[in-house]
């Protein structure tokens, strides 16, 4: 029997040990992710017809606040929000549900903003004068006021959590490095695993490189030259060591960011997040485009700038809290 086995072959070992356990881990991920995500147009599943119906409003919801609204947009979104609407009536209690209900609030406001054009939207009327929504549900967008959003922002945690919204209209007015820098200051005292603090942040400031950026991740189409400066953030695998740590980075980045978002608000500088779950080929043109780290995987950004006097801000209805919290 051989005691020691020679150092070069111990380690060969053991990483194969580790590629097994890899590979075992993200197959784990990859076969729940297959069976529980949602693969159908009109899904059965009651989360993730739900999940169907906000995505499609929220596209609706968004289009209204656009600085310039694009009279007639979401024509195919409204017909497939509408049949998914009729069939969650039919299947669950349509008059308890925050989502089935803001989504009729969102497609009154899509009606409202083109009932002096010649837009046609007989077909949402029609479909609304059969489901009338409960007035104690919101949904559609509101005007918020600058001098509001000062105030809560500076006021106690509720108010700061309450007034931070994704804005996607921002002013001319120029957003301060040494603000933002204050900002990441702040958003390190939040947690992160065994303290490693791996999240790192880049600062787009050049117009052509944003426009670049953004037009890769293309979530922020209607609206992204108006976003004055952009953060990417990110993470360096090389903080992590085996497979339980394959989600990490995203865990400690995505508490770092909340941390960073919360903070740019309490400074007063409006933000609207963008993510970054994209294919390797997209990945691999983002860093074609701006120079990044090898060792970095990039979460998300982060647009910023300034408020407009009132500026027009997505209800983006929530859940109920007994919805969320599962008791043991």
């Amino acid at each position: 029997m051989i005691k020691f086995l020679p150092k070069k072959l111990d380690l060969f070992l053991r990483n194969l040990r580790a590629l097994k356990e890899s590979f075992k881990s993200y197959l784990y991920d990859y076969l729940r992710f297959s069976k529980y995500s949602i693969k159908k147009t009109f899904p059965d599943d009651k989360t993730q017809l739900q999940s169907k119906i906000i995505s499609l409003y929220h596209v609706l919801e968004k289009g209204l606040i656009m600085p310039k609204t694009r009279l007639g947009y979401g024509n195919e979104r409204i017909l497939q929000l509408i049949q998914l609407l009729k069939i969650y009536k039919t299947k669950f209690n349509s008059n308890s549900s925050v989502h089935y209900n803001s989504a009729l609030k969102v497609l009154i406001s899509y009606v409202d903003i083109h009932s002096k054009t010649k837009i046609d939207t007989t077909y949402i009327q029609d479909f609304l004068r059969e489901n009338s929504p409960q007035n104690s549900i919101n949904g559609g967008y509101y005007d918020l006021d600058l001098k509001l959003f000062t105030e809560k922002s500076k006021g106690n945690f509720v108010d700061l959590c309450q007034i931070r919204n994704s804005v996607r209209n921002f002013s001319d007015k120029q957003v301060n490095v040494v603000d933002i820098k204050e900002a990441i200051k702040i958003a390190q005292s939040s947690p992160s695993t065994c303290n490693r603090q791996s999240s790192r942040v880049y600062l787009i400031e050049d117009k052509s490189k944003m426009e670049k950026v953004l037009e890769l991740q293309s979530g922020s189409r209607g609206f992204a030259d108006k976003i004055d400066k952009l953060l990417m953030i990110s993470y360096d695998i090389k903080s992590y060591q085996g497979s339980g740590d394959r989600n990490t980075g995203y865990i400690d980045s995505s508490l770092f960011a909340m941390t960073l978002i919360y903070a740019l608000t309490f400074l007063g500088i409006g933000t609207v997040s963008l993510n970054w779950s994209k294919s390797k080929e997209l990945d691999l043109k983002l860093r074609q485009v701006v120079s990044i780290e090898k060792s970095h995987n990039v979460v998300f950004f982060i647009g910023l700038g300034h408020l407009n006097k009132t500026t027009k801000i997505a209800v983006s209805a929530r859940h109920k809290t007994e919805d969320i919290l599962i008791c043991l």
